[in-house]
Order: structure tokens, then sequence, then C-alpha cells
């Protein structure tokens, strides 16, 4: 999930440093004190064009990514080449260089 996290930064920034911070900031009561904010930042990942084109596009890259993750939990390494297979895919849909 590393690299829906680099999407997210990428393209729902402000939200995801508010709801960070807001986290950090109540450590007892952040369930509910963020929450708010949580919908926001889900809010800005469903619907950020940019985010949904790389689901559009780059879905089979995803789930090479996620199939492997879930096989290799104890060894994550060995999913690094499908991680970087999705991140070039994402990268172009950012920089819109993705033909497919």
């Amino acid at each position: 999930m590393e690299a829906a996290l680099i999407l997210v930064q990428e393209c729902c920034s402000n939200e995801l440093r508010l709801y960070s911070n807001c986290v950090e900031a109540h450590p007892d009561t952040w369930f509910s004190t963020c929450l708010q904010l949580k919908h926001r930042l889900t809010g800005c990942t469903t619907t950020h064009p940019t985010i949904r084109e790389v689901n559009k596009k780059c879905s089979l890259e995803f789930e090479s990514y996620d199939k492997c993750l879930k096989s290799n939990h104890a060894n994550l390494t060995q999913c690094t080449d499908t991680f970087h297979k999705f991140m070039d895919c994402a990268g172009q849909v950012l920089h819109g260089q993705h033909t497919s």
C-alpha cells in the first residue's frame, strides 16, 4: 500500500497533512475528533481525477503488486519489481505519458 500512499501524497497532500496533524494532536480521541478530516481525505482519494485515472489505467499493475504483497508478507522485498512497475505506470499517468 506504499504506492497508494505516494499517490495520495502527490494528489491530496493538503487533506493528508491536515488529517495527519489532527491524529498527532489528538492521540486519545483522534478517531472521533478527526472524523471530518478523514472524510475529506477519503473524498479526495476517491474523486481526484488523477487518482481515478491511475486506478483505471494501472489496475493490472496494482493488482499484481497487491497480490505479491499478500503472498510475500514475510518477505516484501520480493515485490520490488511489481512495485516499480506500478509506480512507473502511475508516474506515466501523473506526467501525461500513459498511452493505453
